[in-house]
């Protein structure tokens, strides 16, 4: 798939209800991840699927493949915040959508965390995603997810 946006020589365009199914993905995934709720988080991505997470500093990204190994990583990596009853929402933004053909497509944008932990409310990290998404049976499903983290409070 593409790597920058306008790089994308055929130009397919996807429907609107497609451009829709996609975001509302997107939004599945952060609302999955807030509530706490690993196995909705998984359910956003393919059987297969691949999550690429990033972390600020230069650290080489950790890479997690399957559904199953995801919602175990994913719970592992936030079981201190939720022991402790941080209230987070992620809040993405300046979604793009490039159609790949009529059943891939790439989106990116940028997710910014809010955390409230006990010491008022702040930004805990913001960055970008990249998400490579697949038509399976007329769902939109994530393929690969990229995220990037620039900075953490």
């Amino acid at each position: 798939m593409s790597s920058a946006p306008g790089t994308n020589s055929r130009q397919t365009a996807l429907a609107p209800a497609d451009r829709l199914a996609i975001a509302e993905l997107i939004a599945r995934y952060a609302w999955a991840s807030d509530e706490r709720d690993a196995a909705a988080l998984g359910n956003c991505f393919e059987e297969d699927g691949t999550l690429e997470v990033q972390d600020a500093g230069g650290k080489p990204p950790t890479t997690v493949q399957g559904r199953a190994k995801i919602v175990s990583w994913v719970r592992a990596r936030h079981a201190a915040e939720f022991a402790r009853g941080d209230i987070r929402r992620h809040i993405s933004s300046a979604l793009a959508i490039d159609a790949e053909s009529d059943d891939r497509a790439v989106a990116r944008s940028y997710v910014h965390v809010l955390v409230s932990d006990g010491n008022g409310l702040r930004v805990a990290a913001f960055g970008t995603c990249i998400d490579e998404v697949a038509r399976h049976g007329g769902e939109w499903l994530l393929a690969r997810r990229r995220v990037k983290i620039d900075a953490r409070a």
